[in-house]
């Protein structure tokens, strides 16, 4: 998610460029263009900066919670038959014992899961998953 930060920041610095260029000008045109550039950056990043401080997680003694875009699964880890985890992408894919799995990659630092998870017993298969 961050290089999309990093191109929404990209869009303000192009829209700030657009209106700092047209400060001295009376084309309506050129206006109208530096608003809808502005406005248009400031809705871009608005948008992804609600989906990225809606993406975390949280650890319990015996559990994780994850939330994606607002949307948040709790799982037991009493709950899991195995874990895999792609260290290089920061990927998790949960395999759970009634034989569903999801899987989770859009954190930054996924190591304290694992390491959690290897307290608590659950086996953990370092592969790469995709």
């Amino acid at each position: 998610m961050l290089p999309t930060l990093w191109q929404g920041l990209f869009y303000c610095a192009v829209a700030m460029g657009a209106v700092a260029l047209t400060i001295g000008s009376t084309a309506v045109a050129d206006r109208v263009l530096a608003v809808v550039l502005t406005v248009g950056a400031a809705v871009y990043m608005l948008l992804w900066l609600k989906r990225f401080l809606g993406t975390y997680y949280m650890l319990a003694e015996n559990e994780v919670l994850f939330s994606t875009d607002g949307r948040v699964q709790r799982h037991r880890f009493s709950e899991l038959e195995d874990v895999q985890y792609d260290k290089a992408h920061e990927i998790l894919q949960f395999s759970f014992q009634d034989g569903r799995v999801e899987v989770y990659g859009a954190y930054t630092d996924l190591s304290p899961v694992v390491d959690s998870l290897d307290r608590f017993g659950v086996r953990i298969e370092y592969m790469r998953v995709r």
